[in-house]
């Protein structure tokens, strides 16, 4: 397989190591013009550069598959001039801060698929499996205290949240039922229907010093992943009484069964370069990357919480 990498950021360290690794071949290396960090970053990973934009995109041409690595802001740039010229495009999320910009792509030979990595975890996929073979209608309360404050941060870094809450309950037609905010600087918090019932209410601590978390009880058991990349299972509480020593009773959770991600490479990106190979070269069917109809769904989802929030504080 032979692709053309567009990027040479930080989160391309990760990507090209892991495209190297799944033996696939980067033809021709691009972020922009006249770009010393491009140089180095060619030259560190040892791949050919394209010293204009014209160049790159007449091998992307050739290639089986284009990768886009680049700021949000300049994402959808990209994919527009990628459009009918790359076969496959597989792109970082989320693409674009407005869903409109990802819409335009639609109807195009060109097929987009967007890298939410978080899906490939293996607790994600375990997850995923136990919610849709529940019979009840579940809670799902998450929290997700993002690392800056404001709405660029959480289209760039808490798209992925939205995503994994789609993905998990496979409704990428959530339902916004309400949203809160104690004040431009608090965060947010929402709730939202799936079209089975279920009901996520998610906080959003702008710059809290949290660890972000997701608790599902379906009656009998109760899932955490505290971090994403890791699972806990468990049905009872361990109670410790009051002591003299320690006059506090506790309450302890038995795990009866923990699942951590695999991380050879960061975490999902094997998992994603795989499932991407046999798309291209198999035609397989996509079951973890995320489609652009999705990709528009969680920007859209996005768009609507901020614009919902901006109505209730004007």
């Amino acid at each position: 397989m032979k692709i053309c990498y567009w990027g040479s950021g930080p989160i391309s360290t990760f990507h090209v190591p892991a495209l190297k690794a799944s033996d696939i071949d980067i033809i021709s290396c691009f972020s922009r013009e006249n770009s010393k960090n491009l140089t180095s970053f060619c030259n560190k990973f040892q791949l050919p550069k394209a010293e204009t934009e014209v160049e790159f995109l007449e091998e992307c041409a050739q290639a089986d598959a284009v990768f886009v690595a680049l700021k949000t802001e300049h994402t959808l740039t990209a994919l527009t001039k990628l459009k009918g010229i790359a076969k496959f495009v597989f792109f970082e999320k989320p693409g674009s801060l407005h869903w409109s910009g990802l819409d335009t792509l639609t109807n195009s030979s060109t097929k987009y698929l967007s890298l939410y990595n978080r899906r490939f975890y293996k607790p994600v996929q375990f997850l995923k499996e136990s919610i849709l073979k529940s019979q009840d209608r579940l809670n799902l309360n998450f929290t997700f205290p993002d690392t800056k404050k404001g709405w660029h941060q959480f289209y760039i870094n808490g798209c992925h949240m939205v995503d994994l809450i789609m993905f998990l309950l496979d409704d990428f037609s959530l339902d916004l039922k309400s949203s809160l905010s104690a004040g431009p600087e608090a965060g947010f918090t929402f709730i939202a229907e799936s079209k089975k019932g279920h009901i996520v209410t998610f906080v959003n601590q702008w710059g809290g010093s949290e660890t972000a978390n997701l608790i599902i009880y379906d009656g009998k058991t109760t899932y955490k992943l505290q971090p994403i990349e890791r699972l806990t299972i468990s049905k009872e509480m361990t109670v410790k009484q009051p002591s003299v020593s320690f006059p506090i009773r506790s309450y302890t959770p038995k795990v009866l069964e923990e699942i951590m991600v695999d991380a050879n490479f960061k975490p999902g990106f094997s998992e994603q370069i795989s499932e991407a190979k046999k798309i291209v070269l198999e035609g397989g069917n996509v079951i973890g990357l995320g489609t652009l109809e999705q990709s528009i769904a969680v920007v859209k989802f996005i768009n609507q919480l901020e614009g919902q929030l901006n109505e209730t504080r004007n």
